[in-house]
C-alpha cells in the first residue's frame, strides 16, 4: 500500500510540474537598442479575475537589444508586445514559437504614418498573420474611427464604421488564402472589429443625442453580441463594448444628464449579459456610480452582492464602495472650494514618493492635467500630440500627466521607460475612484483634459477638447496663457 501511495505521489508532482512547462518560444530584437530598456513585455488582453498566475510575460534584453525566452501561457490569448509607445497586438498560443524584429521608425515617418507607431515590427511564424494582421489593419484605419461633427452626418459615420471591418476582414482573408492564419485567429479577430465598430459607434451617441440619429444608424448594433465569456477573457475592446452598448444601445443615454439612469444600466448588464461578463459590468456600473448619490445605488449594490459569483471581481468592487463611503471631503459645514479638494488629493510619483496634488502645481504658469491610464488606446492615441504642445508651450503652461490606473505596477511598467525628465511630471493618483479630484470633475470618461489657473485658484477649462482637434485644443490654451 506504501509503495502505491508513493508511485501517485510521483505521478501526481509530475502533472503538478508539467502544468507550467514552457509551451511558447519568443525571441527578436530591438532595433536600435537603446541601453535604458531593459526588458520586452508582453501584457495580455481580457479579463484576468479568472486566472491563478500573472499572465504577462516579461524578457530582459541582452546588452545587445536582443531578446529570448521559452514561457508558459495558461490559454491563447490577445497580448499587447509594449513598444514604449503603441504597441503591437498578436495573438498567442501554447505552441507557438515567434520571432520578431523591433525597428525603430524615424519621428518624421511616424508622424505620417495613420497608426504612428514607434517602432515597425517584422515578424517569423507559422501562422504569421496572427502576429501581423492587427499592425496591417492599423496602419489602414488608425487607432480609432472618431466622428467629426462639422463634416459627418450619422449616415456618413456609420459607412465609415462599417468600411473599415471590411478591410479588417480582407486582410484576414488574404492571409487566409496562403494559410498564414490560425483557426482560433479566424475565429476571434471578426469579434474585435464588431467590438470596435460598436465602440466608434457608440461614441457618435455620447455626442448626439438618440432621438437625432435615424433609426437604421442601430440596425447592427442591436444585432451584435458581446456575452462570450472566452472572447471577454482575451479581448480588451470586447468587454468595453459590452459596456458601451449597455449604456448607449440598451440604455437612452442622456447627454446633459450622464449618471442619472443608474437602475437602468445596471439592470441592462443583469439582463443582457451572463456569468463572468455580467459579474464585471454590474461591478463597472457600481464603480461608476459609487460617489454620484444615485437613489438607486444601494439597492443596486445589495442585488450586486447576491448576483456576483465572481469573488474577486466581488471584492475589488467591495473594497471600492468602501473607500468611497469612508472618504469625506467636507469635515465641516462650509462649501468646498476647488483648493479644498486638490490639497486632498493624493498622487504618487515613480519613485514612490507622495504628494498631494496641490503641492505639484504651477505657481508660475497655467497647468494643463491630462488624465489617463496604461490600458487607454484613446489616451495613447493623443499622447503624442500633448508632448508637442508641451514642448511648443514650454515655460508657458505646465504639463502634468495623471494616471487613473488602480494597478501602481502596471502604471510604472508603462512609464519606466520615460527619460528621467519626463518622469518628473508623471503621477499615478491614489485611490482615483474615491478621489477628491475625481468626485469634484466626475472623471468618467479617459482622456480628460483641465486647464488650471496659476496658484491653483481657478479651473479655466474643464474638458479641453482632444488634442487631435489641434486647432481648438490650443486656441484654448493660447487663450489662457495670458492668465497665467
Amino acid at each position: 500500500m506504501k509503495k502505491i501511495l508513493i508511485i501517485l505521489y510521483s505521478l501526481i508532482s509530475q502533472l503538478l510540474l508539467g502544468q507550467n512547462s514552457p509551451n511558447v518560444h519568443i525571441e527578436g530584437k530591438l532595433a536600435p537598442y537603446d541601453k535604458e530598456i531593459k526588458s520586452i513585455k508582453f501584457q495580455k488582453q481580457g479579463l484576468r479575475s479568472h486566472l491563478t498566475i500573472d499572465p504577462d510575460i516579461e524578457i530582459p534584453l541582452s546588452n545587445k537589444g536582443e531578446f529570448k525566452a521559452d514561457v508558459f501561457i495558461e490559454k491563447p490569448s490577445f497580448y499587447d508586445l509594449k513598444d514604449l509607445w503603441w504597441g503591437h497586438t498578436m495573438l498567442i498560443q501554447p505552441g507557438d514559437t515567434i520571432k520578431v524584429t523591433l525597428q525603430e521608425i524615424k519621428k518624421s515617418e511616424a508622424e505620417k504614418n495613420a497608426a504612428m507607431f514607434t517602432y515597425k515590427m517584422k515578424a517569423q511564424s507559422k501562422k504569421l498573420g496572427d502576429i501581423v494582421i492587427f499592425d496591417e489593419y492599423i496602419d489602414k484605419v488608425g487607432f480609432a474611427t472618431k466622428i467629426n461633427l462639422q463634416k459627418d452626418s450619422p449616415e456618413i459615420f456609420k459607412k465609415r464604421c462599417e468600411d473599415n471591418v471590411i478591410i479588417g476582414l480582407s486582410i484576414l482573408e488574404k492571409y487566409d488564402k496562403i494559410q498564414k492564419v490560425s483557426a482560433l485567429f479566424k475565429e476571434w479577430f471578426p469579434q474585435y472589429l464588431n467590438a470596435r465598430y460598436t465602440l466608434s459607434m457608440c461614441e457618435a451617441l455620447y455626442k448626439i443625442s438618440k432621438n437625432k440619429i435615424p433609426q437604421n444608424y442601430f440596425e447592427r448594433l442591436q444585432i451584435l453580441s458581446f456575452n462570450d465569456p472566452v472572447i471577454a477573457t482575451i479581448c480588451d475592446q470586447y468587454m468595453t463594448a459590452a459596456s458601451v452598448k449597455n449604456w448607449y444601445v440598451f440604455n437612452n443615454f442622456d447627454i446633459k444628464n450622464p449618471y442619472g439612469n443608474l437602475k437602468g444600466i445596471f439592470d441592462g448588464s443583469r439582463k443582457n449579459y451572463t456569468g463572468i461578463i455580467k459579474d464585471r459590468l454590474m461591478g463597472w456600473n457600481l464603480e461608476d456610480f459609487a460617489d454620484k448619490k444615485s437613489p438607486d445605488f444601494e439597492e443596486c449594490y445589495q442585488i450586486f452582492l447576491k448576483e456576483c459569483q465572481n469573488q474577486t471581481i466581488k471584492n475589488s468592487v467591495i473594497k471600492k464602495v468602501k473607500a468611497t463611503q469612508k472618504n469625506n471631503v467636507v469635515k465641516s459645514g462650509k462649501v468646498p472650494t476647488f483648493k479644498d479638494f486638490i490639497s486632498k488629493t493624493q498622487v504618487e510619483d515613480f519613485a514612490g514618493k507622495s504628494f498631494y496634488l496641490s503641492e505639484i502645481l504651477s505657481d508660475t504658469t497655467i497647468t494643463l492635467l491630462d488624465f489617463g491610464a496604461s490600458w487607454c488606446g484613446p489616451c495613447k492615441e493623443q499622447q503624442p500630440l500633448v508632448e508637442d504642445l508641451e514642448k511648443l508651450y514650454k515655460g508657458m503652461v505646465q504639463f502634468i500627466y495623471l494616471s487613473t490606473d488602480t494597478d501602481e505596477i502596471k502604471w510604472r511598467n508603462s512609464v519606466k521607460d520615460k527619460s528621467p525628465e519626463k518622469l518628473k511630471s508623471q503621477f499615478v493618483i491614489s485611490e482615483f475612484t474615491s478621489s477628491p479630484i475625481n468626485q469634484y470633475f466626475d472623471i468618467n470618461l479617459i482622456p480628460r483634459y483641465i486647464l488650471i489657473s496659476k496658484k491653483r485658484g481657478i479651473v479655466l477649462n474643464a474638458q479641453l477638447p482632444l488634442p487631435s482637434l489641434s486647432e481648438d485644443f490650443e486656441n484654448i490654451i493660447q487663450k489662457n496663457i495670458p492668465l497665467r
